[in-house]
């Protein structure tokens, strides 16, 4: 009784031969593939290994590793905060915080359509980024009421260097009853606002920090009679 030989039997080189034949003839090389063909509109002449044939599933496996779209918009979400531009949350947090900063996430997410943890994160970028200088508590009606407050225009002299008006900004800044300082155009040079207990000790002020060089050449006062608008901010859209 004659074995039938093939594959996986003891006689199974001849047919890897003629196998092997059959591969020449049809182009193809022994255990690789075929010896001419269009591989990605391009003739291939010759031996082909695996890596060669499929380039594509190469680059497949390349751009699996590229940032998912989400990814990708979270980043441009970022780049877009790095360049320091407010949308419309921000400016509306900015009108109501300038108002009231001590609102809470919670009663601020009542007029924002945001949850309050996100409101939280934007007050934090706010803060961090410099579009919220600080935070301050005014005192109320009854501890003002009674204290003197003056209006005083300063006009420097015409002789007056660098290192004299330097001294003077010094001493302003340093005077805590000094409450804002501004710098003008026109005849008057600064403008300031004195808040004091009482005259003795706006003269005594004013003698220290105006009249001690030679810097200021004149000033005028005037005093506050009484408080009729006090909105220091700046409406944002």
């Amino acid at each position: 009784m004659s074995r039938r030989r093939g594959w996986g039997t003891e006689g199974s080189q001849p047919s890897r031969r003629r196998r092997s034949g059959s591969l020449r003839a049809a182009g193809r090389a022994p255990g690789g593939w075929p010896q001419t063909q269009w591989l990605k509109g391009v003739l291939v002449t010759g031996p082909i290994s695996a890596p060669m044939a499929f380039p594509m599933m190469n680059c497949q496996r390349r751009a699996r590793k590229l940032p998912s779209p989400r990814n990708f918009g979270a980043l441009r979400t970022e780049i877009w905060h790095s360049r320091r531009v407010l949308d419309r949350f921000d400016l509306a947090l900015l009108n109501l915080v300038q108002r009231d900063d001590s609102q809470t996430a919670d009663d601020l997410a009542r007029r924002v359509t945001l949850s309050p943890s996100a409101i939280a994160r934007r007050l934090r970028r706010l803060r961090r980024d410099g579009w919220i200088g600080r935070t301050i508590a005014l005192l109320g009606d009854r501890l003002t009421d009674h204290r003197m407050r003056a209006i005083v225009v300063v006009q420097l002299s015409e002789h007056a260097d660098q290192q004299g008006k330097a001294a003077l900004l010094d001493r302003i800044r340093a005077a805590p009853e000094v409450q804002f300082c501004y710098e003008l155009t026109g005849s008057w040079d600064l403008l300031l606002l004195f808040d004091c207990a009482g005259l003795a000790e706006f003269n005594e002020l004013a003698e220290r920090v105006l009249v001690v060089d030679s810097t200021v050449h004149r000033y005028e006062t005037s005093f506050v009679k009484r408080q009729l608008k006090f909105e220091p901010f700046v409406p944002l859209d």
